[in-house]
């Protein structure tokens, strides 16, 4: 019964994905954002590491039982997933954000407002955001890959 779950838990989540890349190429296609392939890749990062993710939580419970600093290892890894997973979303939001109020800004000039206007100078900076974006989400399964690597018992290090 749990395998089905589990299956089904999978199916579930490649048709959520599918979705996304779909939605994304298709407006992509038909209006092209720039930020939306930024998104994409963060997308497309974040679905390959969840299918290793479970991987990596079972070394990690059997690393902490063994290791006498089991709670600060644990409290060092939570706390920077927890301050990656923010920063990523709040790079996630003003990428959207921007991109929005661009395409209201450009569309619709009789439209005027301050704070519209900070957000069209957002804009201005889509590829460093982008890249910044790609680069945090890439930092987690790296980190995570070099604790394994350091830290698994069937490696040399």
């Amino acid at each position: 019964m749990i395998q089905t779950f589990t299956i089904l838990g999978y199916g579930f989540q490649i048709a959520r994905w599918g979705l996304i890349f779909a939605v994304c190429i298709l407006l992509y296609r038909h209006v092209p954002l720039p930020s939306l392939p930024w998104i994409a890749a963060h997308y497309g990062i974040t679905f390959v590491f969840g299918f290793f993710a479970g991987t990596f939580f079972d070394f990690l419970r059997a690393f902490v039982h063994s290791t006498a600093h089991a709670g600060a290892t644990l409290a060092s890894i939570g706390a920077g997933s927890i301050l990656l997973a923010n920063a990523i979303k709040f790079l996630i939001a003003l990428l959207i954000i921007s991109e929005t109020t661009y395409l209201i800004y450009t569309n619709y000039p009789d439209i005027q407002s301050k704070l519209l206007i900070r957000f069209v100078l957002v804009h201005k900076y889509i590829k460093s955001l982008g890249v910044t974006l790609v680069a945090l989400t890439l930092i987690k399964p790296v980190t995570w890959l070099v604790i394994w690597i350091f830290h698994h018992p069937n490696t040399v290090a």
